[in-house]
């Protein structure tokens, strides 16, 4: 039984199924991707405008009132940037590590800075033109986004239109300290057991809800 360690899940060529699949490896250990973590590799990217009211153009903006009163369009959800506290209510748009969803608050206590958010275009425009604003609620001080998947939790992934059969070997995400998430890896006789585990200055290393097994 073997397992493999590798940078970054998302570099696996095609080419290393020859080299991994039917050797017996029962588990890939990827790392790289700070915000994946256990068997779940997904970044989130903030909604331009153009993505909340796509009939409006800049001509004919929508107003604040509109704004305020829009539902998230079907995938996306109210979020904010980590470091805005820090950095100011400047938001880029785009994609960014440091995009959260207010949905997976789990402190309760957690207090939002006052720090205002906002959109302003630094680009005069030139061959490729100005991108589109960043879509900003100002009445709650939110922005929405959207996740996307950009890594899978088995090697080879199902391709579109592939089948599901042959070999999977499940992919588990190590985290990152930047984030204080990592992994305890127990390697028994007949499984390997991998359990998600956080960390805190007071507390010291506990284990989240989830925990995986895959037989040796």
């Amino acid at each position: 039984t073997s397992v493999v360690f590798v940078h970054a899940e998302q570099g696996l060529p095609i080419s290393a199924e020859n080299a991994i699949l039917g050797k017996n490896v029962k588990a890939i250990f990827a790392g790289h991707s700070h915000r994946c973590f256990m068997r779940k590799c997904v970044f989130l990217s903030s909604l331009r405008m153009s993505d909340v009211f796509p009939n409006r153009t800049s001509e004919t903006p929508p107003t604040e009132e509109e704004i305020s009163a829009t539902s998230p369009p079907p995938g996306s959800a109210k979020c904010v940037p980590g470091g805005y506290a820090v950095c100011g209510g400047w938001v880029s748009g785009g994609n960014g590590m440091n995009l959260w969803f207010l949905a997976n608050k789990t402190n309760d206590d957690l207090v939002f800075p006052d720090t205002k958010l906002y959109y302003e275009s630094n680009d005069s425009g030139g061959l490729c033109g100005s991108p589109e604003p960043v879509f900003v609620n100002i009445t709650d001080n939110t922005l929405l986004c959207k996740g996307n998947q950009v890594g899978y939790p088995e090697f080879p992934p199902i391709r579109p239109g592939g089948g599901e059969g042959g070999e999977r070997i499940p992919v588990f995400w190590s985290g990152s300290a930047s984030f204080e998430t990592f992994l305890k890896v127990d390697f028994l006789s007949d499984r390997i057991v991998v359990n998600p585990m956080t960390a805190s200055e007071e507390e010291g290393a506990s284990s989240t809800s989830s925990t995986s097994s895959s037989p040796s």
